[in-house]
């Protein structure tokens, strides 16, 4: 019964009068995902080669692995105090979203006006 639902028309293969997309749609997300892989394995396969292998072997397995641009990035440079940095900010936008949404969330639920409705439509879309 299922292959007689199935017309033949100028688009593709249609069931039920529309269109599959399901097969350019996982190919594409597949064909994505195996670029991001690619890159971001290279971008650690380059993080353990020296400047000069860099430019003599952008692509491919470093010949002689080292650590140096990782010692570099986190012991010379202070990488840890940007991410203190980091870490405290967030933390603190985050505890003030929270107190701003809480008070916002209060007035939505206990006051009655006349664009409520629309405004929760907005906030739960966000």
């Amino acid at each position: 019964m299922e292959a007689m639902n199935i017309k033949q028309g100028r688009g593709g293969r249609h069931r039920g009068g529309r269109m599959n997309w399901k097969i350019p749609v996982s190919l594409f997300f597949v064909l994505y995902s195996m670029i991001t892989i690619f890159l971001v394995g290279e971008t650690v396969l380059s993080s353990f080669k020296t400047k000069m292998e860099l430019v003599e072997n952008l692509l491919g397995f470093p010949k002689a692995p080292t650590m140096k641009n990782y010692y570099t990035v986190f012991v010379e440079e202070g990488f840890a105090k940007y991410i203190g940095n980091s870490i405290l900010l967030v933390l603190i936008s985050l505890i003030l979203l929270m107190l701003v949404s809480s008070m916002l969330a209060f007035g939505m639920a206990q006051y009655s006006f006349r664009a409520r409705n629309c405004y929760r439509a907005i906030f739960l879309s966000v």
